[in-house]
């Protein structure tokens, strides 16, 4: 799987974009923050049902989070654990 490069974060690091894709769907993940950038369905008239950015500053800049992937524990905490 190759990514194409979306951007570079003040620290240099650069920030890929990679598109996923079935039959019948896609998406497109950005590396800062695996942000979905894109989902939509091939036979759709719809093409793109995510609120998204066209450039990685625009994603810096943003506080609304568009496309965020967040679980149910966001970070990692030193010796975390709970009980289903």
């Amino acid at each position: 799987m190759n990514g194409k490069p979306f951007g570079r974060l003040s620290c240099g690091k650069e920030v890929y974009c990679y598109r996923l894709e079935s039959d019948k769907a896609y998406a497109e993940i950005i590396t800062f923050g695996a942000a979905i950038k894109s989902f939509g369905l091939f036979d759709s008239s719809v093409k793109n049902i995510v609120g998204s950015f066209d450039s990685l500053e625009d994603y810096i800049a943003d506080t609304s989070h568009q496309g965020a992937v967040i679980a149910r524990v966001a970070n990692r905490i030193k010796n975390a654990e709970f009980t289903i």
